[in-house]
């Protein structure tokens, strides 16, 4: 089975589709954006011990002068980091997903 990655601006779309390989080529040709294949090698399972507890954290990102947000969630956060490590780079996430602009305010919805 294929998987399907499609990358449109920052949108990210993953499919996962059974498909022979000549089909295969007329979906990519058909696709917009940045479209990568992969090839299933087995089923289930991650390449890291599953944690005892799941970390997860959504994230109120903003530029209050452009009146830009966006809401980020992060499934699985590193037992090592903690809430100060994401607002010291809160730089570095966008504003929001039409905008490449750093944001200038980030805050924790719920941890």
């Amino acid at each position: 089975m294929a998987r399907i990655a499609q990358r449109v601006r920052k949108n990210s779309r993953v499919s996962n589709v059974v498909i022979n390989d000549a089909d295969l080529v007329i979906v990519q040709g058909l696709m917009e954006g940045i479209v990568t294949v992969y090839d299933e090698k087995s089923s289930g399972g991650t390449d890291v011990p599953t944690p005892s507890t799941l970390r997860q954290i959504k994230l109120g990102v903003n530029r209050k002068f452009d009146h830009l947000s966006c809401t980020v969630t992060i499934k699985h956060m590193k037992s090592s980091k903690h809430l100060a490590d994401i607002f010291a780079d809160k730089a570095t996430f966008d504003a929001n997903f039409t905008s490449a602009l750093p944001a200038t305010g980030i805050r924790a919805i719920y941890a």
